[in-house]
């Protein structure tokens, strides 16, 4: 299942062979209704130019100056991790049925281009 209605096409050093050039060019696409959750990368700056394709279809393209910036995936890292449900709901101060969101940890790993969520730092879920 694609939690996030979003795909992502990579270009870097890994995909292509002699392709080091120091840079990390990426295609994303959100379907309507796609989200891109909050993000950061600990290793580079991102450009993001989006496109609005046609009504509700959005597709972006992104650059980055590290050809491998690693990410860090806010939701992925806080709600299927092993932190104590009590300690994150007096974190944000939420109730403690927000964790039940329905992404399983233990479905992580899977390549997004298949439409799985990734948690790794070689793959990356986009802002547009």
């Amino acid at each position: 299942m694609n939690y996030f209605a979003s795909s992502l096409t990579s270009a870097n050093a890994l995909m292509v062979s002699g392709l080091n050039t120091g840079i990390r060019l990426n295609r994303v696409d959100n379907a309507p209704g796609g989200i891109n959750p909050h993000h950061s990368y600990p290793r580079t700056s991102e450009v993001v130019v989006p496109l609005n394709i046609r009504k509700g279809k959005v597709l972006a393209f992104t650059t980055f100056n590290s050809h491998l910036p690693g990410v860090v995936v806010v939701p992925l890292n806080l709600f299927t991790s092993s932190i104590l449900i009590d300690l994150l709901t007096k974190t944000f101060q939420v109730d403690a049925n927000v964790k039940k969101f329905g992404i399983d940890p233990s479905d992580q790993g899977v390549d997004p281009f298949a439409g799985k969520i990734h948690n790794s730092q070689e793959h990356a879920f986009l802002s547009c």
